[in-house]
């Protein structure tokens, strides 16, 4: 549906470019931001999947984790006196899921968390200004130009992202139990066939986990390069509004094409997604606001097993 609309915008825009005024070029401008806002709100769910999909073994809430929750929950359904419903259960395990998710980045990378929750805030002010500006105002040179900033913050907030989120190694709490389970498969009196294929079953398990980890990590990647490049586009671009024709901007979101598939559930090639990085990190890096520490500086200490 998203890339539906995306094609029916610029088609909308070609038929009214012949005029070519300053009105067509802002509403041509409001089509690129509210590609800029889908992209951003698609990298934002995107990262909520990957902290769920990690979270249940690696995030402690309020001192209790997935397991704990889910008992007090159980527990509380047992003792109380009366058929549980959908709407219990349905209001009960959102609010685990969302406390869940909402402090996954936070105990673990601290800086990480905090561009999240400012390119959270970032885009719902941008998204608010573009809303809010009367129409006579928003297609003046000087309030594009207001843009700028709110634009560049963005564009800080989801390149530092991109970057350092591709860091994040599989987190070795995630293996704790498995590797319990095989220490005590180890130790147990049964036939070393038996053991073999015991822990055999539990390796293979352990691989699985790791692949849809890093799996979901690379989609996080992929679309806030995506959201990246539309907020590096639509940056590079707000000095020249006086130059800029609306052919320019439609230029621009035809480049941007097939990077709207991923907000469909398309995927991008590796070598389009090292191709993105590499042009986001040189970006980040000219304007001054790239910094590859978020992670490296914050990495979870081993898990001790001994």
């Amino acid at each position: 549906m998203q890339k539906k609309i995306f094609h029916l915008t610029i088609v909308c825009l070609l038929l009214i470019s012949i005029g070519g005024c300053t009105k067509e070029k802002a509403l041509a401008l409001q089509a690129a931001s509210l590609q800029l806002m889908l992209s951003t709100v698609k990298a934002i769910q995107s990262i909520d999947s990957w902290c769920f999909s990690t979270a249940p073994s690696v995030i402690n809430l309020d001192g209790s984790n997935l397991d704990d929750r889910a008992s007090a929950l159980a527990k509380s359904i047992i003792g109380g006196g009366t058929p549980t419903t959908i709407t219990k259960i349905r209001e009960e395990t959102q609010e685990i899921r969302q406390g869940l998710n909402s402090n996954c980045l936070e105990s673990s990378y601290p800086k990480l968390n905090e561009k999240l929750q400012t390119l959270k805030s970032g885009t719902k002010a941008l998204n608010e200004r573009l809303a809010d500006l009367p129409k006579g105002y928003l297609f003046s040179s000087d309030a594009i130009k207001k843009l700028k900033p709110h634009m560049k913050a963005i564009f800080s907030d989801l390149s530092n992202l991109a970057i350092n989120f591709g860091q994040i190694p599989v987190q070795n709490k995630i293996l704790e139990d498995k590797v319990r389970k095989i220490r005590h498969i180890e130790k147990n009196d049964e036939d070393t066939k038996i053991k073999e294929l015991s822990i055999s079953n539990e390796l293979k398990q352990i691989i699985q986990s790791q692949s849809e980890i890093e799996s979901k990590q690379n989609e996080v990647v992929s679309s806030l390069l995506v959201a990246a490049k539309f907020a590096k586009d639509i940056l590079e671009n707000i000095d020249a509004w006086e130059t800029l024709t609306i052919n320019d901007i439609l230029d621009i979101m035809n480049e941007w094409a097939p990077l709207a598939d991923t907000l469909t559930g398309g995927r991008l090639s590796t070598k389009k997604i090292e191709g993105l990085r590499e042009e986001i990190k040189t970006y980040a890096s000219q304007i001054g606001v790239m910094d590859t520490t978020l992670v490296s500086d914050t990495s979870p200490a081993p898990a001790n097993l001994n």
